[in-house]
């Protein structure tokens, strides 16, 4: 049984928009890297695209969604997207890819180890 998605805005500017996948409540049986079976909630951000869009473009725009996730995580209690109202621990954060993606990961992973963004309480692990 697939997870439960949904796609929804996070850079109105730039019209770009992120998918959320929540695991249904009963886990199907296990089967690696399901989304289900591993009781994650993913959040699969959309970015601009080269060549039209070159470098450090879709790497900033990764940076925006993260920071979107922040927000998320301040209005938990009160407000925000109610996919990320409850059961969501913003603590543990990995950012993952593989493909291009992974190569964004990487850049992303450089650039929180500038330390540049101030994510609480967002915690990036890994």
């Amino acid at each position: 049984m697939a997870p439960l998605s949904r796609k929804t805005a996070y850079d109105n500017q730039r019209n770009l928009h992120l998918r959320l996948y929540k695991p249904r409540s009963t886990p199907p049986p296990p089967s690696p890297f399901s989304t289900s079976s591993m009781g994650v909630m993913v959040v699969e951000p959309d970015y601009r695209l080269a060549p039209e869009h070159r470098l450090p473009a879709a790497v900033e725009d990764v940076l925006s969604s993260l920071k979107w996730l922040q927000q998320q995580a301040l209005l938990a209690d009160g407000g925000g997207d109610e996919w990320l109202r409850e059961g969501i621990d913003f603590g543990r954060v990995f950012v993952v890819g593989d493909s291009s993606s992974g190569n964004l990961a990487h850049h992303l992973a450089v650039e929180l180890r500038r330390g540049s963004l101030e994510l609480a309480p967002i915690r990036v692990w890994g």
